[in-house]
């Protein structure tokens, strides 16, 4: 198992944080450094909450279809509010602007509607992966969600 219990697991999870938190940049504040760790909850809930069988959780559809309507709706109020900074309406995360701004970013900056915190994630443990593809995962994840709610709600 990925974090076993014991001494075995603690050393795994201490060098896994200490490897991400070296791997991002040496000039991040605390603030961004929270700001990035704060992301990952939310990101396990969008996308690990597919994983959870029914029968594990029967209310897990209604659950992950209000997680996603909450973030999906704060990113769309976001974005509706960066538009006035970038002239151009794009689905933008609250928690990426803020960390970016704290990096020194404009709010026009495409640095920071058109920056991926996953795509960040996953380039801190040594993957590439484009803003694009991180999009087309989350669109996939979404028509799942919406699918799943249709279905067995």
């Amino acid at each position: 198992m990925f974090f076993s219990k014991g001494i075995k697991g603690y050393i795994v999870g201490v060098v896994l944080v200490k490897t991400a938190t070296s791997s991002l940049s040496d000039k991040d504040s605390f603030a961004v450094h929270l700001l990035f760790w704060l992301h990952l909850p939310v990101v396990i809930l969008y996308f690990g909450l597919l994983f959870v069988p029914l029968s594990a959780w029967p209310e897990k559809v209604v659950f992950h279809f209000w997680v996603f309507v909450i973030i999906v709706g704060a990113e769309v109020l976001w974005g509706l509010y960066m538009r006035r900074n970038s002239r151009k309406m794009d689905i933008v995360c609250p928690l990426t602007s803020w960390m970016q701004f704290l990096r020194g970013y404009r709010l026009s900056d495409v640095r920071n509607y058109g920056h991926s915190y996953i795509a960040e994630l996953l380039g801190v443990f040594g993957f590439r992966v484009r803003y694009s593809v991180v999009n087309y995962f989350m669109m996939g994840a979404g028509a799942i969600i919406l699918i799943e709610y249709l279905v067995f709600a």
